[in-house]
């Protein structure tokens, strides 16, 4: 069973990367800890209040996009995450953000076992 929606954990997830992000002109490598902190402190925190019978595991990855450009090549990423659990209780959830202006993508990936 999962123990936050679809949309309230589409919404916690978009809300992270608006806060985290909305003041960013561009991707810049060098504060890419910092954001990518800020987006899973405020997403474990908004996670173990809302479900506090559950163990979290947030895992963001910040990719530099190409902006958009008739001559920029497109890139790709593969991600896959596997798991030992009871499927009744336990499960993942993933979202990605999207800001093609500031040429950035945010993929969150959120794991929750059931305590």
């Amino acid at each position: 069973m999962q123990p936050i929606s679809d949309e309230e954990l589409e919404g916690f997830c978009a809300e992270a990367c608006r806060a985290t992000l909305g003041h960013v002109d561009a991707y810049k490598h060098a504060e890419t800890t910092e954001w990518s902190t800020s987006i899973i402190d405020r997403l474990i925190n908004d996670l173990c209040h809302r479900s506090g019978d559950y163990k979290f595991v947030v895992h963001s990855i910040i990719l530099e996009r190409p902006r958009k450009s008739a001559d920029t090549a497109m890139r790709g990423m593969y991600a896959a995450t596997g798991a030992h659990w009871d499927n009744e209780s336990d499960g993942s959830w993933s979202y990605k953000y999207e800001d093609e202006v500031k040429g950035i993508d945010v993929v969150i990936s959120i794991i929750w076992i059931a305590a």
